[in-house]
């Protein structure tokens, strides 16, 4: 209590009851629009039993673990996980900001509001089900934490809680996978002329080792279900596939949908376009498109690093929320495919085509209906902006902070940067920059000692 107390002095109560408050109604939100947790505990409990027999890895089995325990409650674990790491990672980064800058300022009651505001995007991503949340909960837990032991300079050993909950987090989507050797690289790179060389050596060893271990359970089951390792779930080859799609009017004629790869599932007798037979077969054709159009993926590359600032941070759907009805929220739908077909963004072709089938288009649409979506983009905006601000402010963090905090930004904006230039573009990605870029803001507020 004692620590508490002090940390307290350096002004967080805002900030903690604030979070707390946008947490809990995040958190009631999802569980009063998500209907997924049963399926995820079906799951997890046929895993556990040895007896799922699906021809997929197909989601990662964490979150169906979770499930399986918690239920319809999973939301609200997830939801005390996630405020026990902001209030970890908020008084922490007050405390050291008071040991380690001159002048430390004292934070205002408006400047931690808006912090909350900032992270609103992320609270929303961490309590979410469809997302596996709880995922960037535990990778920003374990990397905060280890830059924690290592500026107090901790003990090697204290890496292997970073090292495992990183690795936790990896059971809940494999792409975890890519931040572990950026990691690495970027701590020995800005050691390399540091007298503490070895010790990093050390500690990026034992990371590794406790990420490892983590990464174990799930290459056995996969081993004993399809007789091979695999460090990616069985939709990889897919999504990879899909992804090409992102670049408009694309050679390959690629519709960036799920329905897309189904068609071309099951034209080729496949079961699913998820399934471990469709994923090898989806990761040829992903190669083999890009040998065959070089210059086309290299423009996909480009236009991949552009929607980091550009397609915003993850916010949920409006237009379902606040929409009366099904067949209203159908209309809405349609009439923001033609807004974002206008708008040169990213048009669902075979949804609108959908739409228009279903005669849905031509339903009139209220003045309520249209200020939803005039919302939903006003609201989308503001936090492009913000990101983008965050984002350039950033970058001017190499002056006021350390060689570690150099190393673990970069990380992640190289990891985030690969799985969007050549995987998927996913507001997700982009939003777990947050509470990172919020860091490196802090510090370039207050200059060091």
């Amino acid at each position: 209590m004692k620590v508490f107390e002090k940390y307290y002095s350096y002004n967080p109560h805002i900030f903690i009851s604030a979070t707390f408050v946008v947490i809990l109604a995040s958190a009631n939100f999802t569980f009063l629009t998500d209907d997924s947790y049963t399926l995820h505990s079906e799951r997890g409990k046929l895993i556990l039993n040895g007896s799922d027999d699906s021809l997929s890895s197909f989601p990662m089995w964490g979150f169906s673990f979770l499930a399986f325990i918690f239920g319809k409650h999973t939301v609200f674990v997830q939801s005390i996980i996630l405020f026990l790491s902001l209030t970890h990672w908020r008084l922490t980064l007050e405390k050291i900001i008071s040991d380690t800058r001159k002048n430390a300022q004292l934070t205002s009651d408006r400047s931690e509001l808006i912090k909350v505001f900032i992270l609103i995007p992320y609270i929303l991503l961490c309590t979410s089900s469809h997302n596996n949340g709880i995922c960037y909960i535990l990778l920003f837990s374990g990397i905060w934490y280890l830059y924690l032991s290592i500026i107090q300079n901790k003990h090697v050993s204290s890496c292997i809680i970073s090292g495992s909950l990183i690795g936790l987090s990896y059971n809940f989507r494999t792409e975890v996978f890519f931040f572990l050797p950026l990691l690495i690289c970027s701590l020995i790179m800005f050691r390399l002329k540091s007298t503490k060389m070895l010790t990093s050596a050390k500690q990026a060893l034992v990371l590794s080792v406790s990420f490892m271990t983590f990464m174990m359970p799930y290459q056995i089951y996969h081993i004993s279900k399809f007789k091979e390792p695999s460090i990616f779930t069985s939709n990889g080859g897919g999504v990879l596939f899909l992804g090409l799609g992102l670049l408009k009017e694309n050679p390959w004629g690629i519709e960036p949908t799920d329905e897309f790869v189904e068609k071309i599932a099951i034209k080729n007798d496949m079961e699913s376009p998820w399934s471990n037979e469709a994923n090898l077969f989806f990761k040829k054709l992903f190669f083999q498109s890009v040998f065959d159009e070089p210059s086309a993926f290299a423009k996909r590359f480009f236009y991949g690093s552009t929607l980091i600032f550009t397609q915003g941070l993850y916010f949920p759907d409006l237009r379902f929320i606040f929409s009366r009805s099904a067949k209203e929220y159908l209309a809405l739908d349609a009439y923001n495919e033609k807004i974002k077909q206008r708008l040169r963004l990213n048009y669902n072709r075979l949804q609108a085509n959908y739409y228009t089938e279903l005669g849905v288009s031509n339903f009139q649409i209220s003045i309520s209906g249209y200020l939803i979506i005039l919302s939903e983009y006003i609201v989308r905006l503001t936090y492009v902006i913000l990101f983008i601000f965050l984002f350039f402010r950033s970058i001017s963090v190499m002056k006021f902070t350390d060689n570690l905090f150099k190393a673990v930004l970069i990380s992640y904006f190289l990891f985030v940067f690969i799985i969007s230039s050549i995987v998927q573009a996913g507001t997700q990605h982009t939003t777990i920059l947050l509470p990172i870029l919020l860091t490196a803001f802090s510090f370039q507020k207050n200059k060091p000692l």
